[in-house]
């Protein structure tokens, strides 16, 4: 789960094609989801885990809403 290619995105490909890449945006929407799953979880446990669940939620919202919104259409539209 490495953003790292084997290409040097700065030139052209060998072949002439292009080399189109999501970046990591979406991994760290993962990241954060798959975060706050472990937070929730430690919260069971110990309740001053809630607080880097919300923060970890707050994250994902925020990288979701950028996404959303990208160029004023979002990534989908």
């Amino acid at each position: 789960m490495d953003n790292l290619g084997v290409f040097d995105r700065s030139r052209p490909l060998p072949t002439g094609q292009e080399l189109q890449q999501a970046d990591g945006t979406a991994w760290m929407g993962f990241y954060c989801t798959q975060m706050l799953e472990i937070a929730m979880e430690l919260a069971i446990h110990n309740p001053v885990y809630e607080d880097v669940a919300s923060k970890f939620f707050e994250h994902f919202i925020g990288i979701a809403d950028a996404l959303n919104n990208i160029g004023g259409r979002g990534l989908w539209g």
